[in-house]
């Protein structure tokens, strides 16, 4: 499993390595190439995005849900985004934590089961 941590933090880079339990994940800086094809979960450090990639990735979850598992992770989203956030099935959280990191492995591991039957 590979997961894209995107996050300009360098802290928080290096605490989403020891969350990862081992698994594949990738630290990408905003305008990396992530094409969805590549990850099996997303997370985005939404705190330390600028400002114009930031507002364009919420624009892009809040419009539609992602084609793969997605969570974002800031203190600064108000309701009406969480809200459409997890309405598009995108998993929101304040902080970067084990259980954050828990739930995007869980769900991506039930979307490749779906997906292989």
């Amino acid at each position: 499993m590979a997961i894209a941590y995107v996050s300009i933090d360098e802290v928080n880079q290096d605490i989403a390595y020891q969350l990862a339990n081992g698994k594949t994940l990738e630290v990408l800086s905003p305008g990396d190439p992530n094409g969805n094809e590549q990850w099996e979960a997303e997370i985005y450090d939404l705190d330390y995005l600028p400002d114009n990639y930031r507002e364009e990735v919420l624009y892009d979850l809040c419009s539609w849900p992602p084609d793969v598992v997605v969570a974002v992770h800031g203190y600064n989203l108000d309701e009406k985004q969480r809200k459409a956030l997890r309405r598009n099935g995108v998993l929101v959280a304040r902080q970067l934590s084990q259980e954050l990191v828990n739930a995007v492995l869980q769900q991506s591991a039930e979307y490749a089961v779906s997906a292989a039957a």
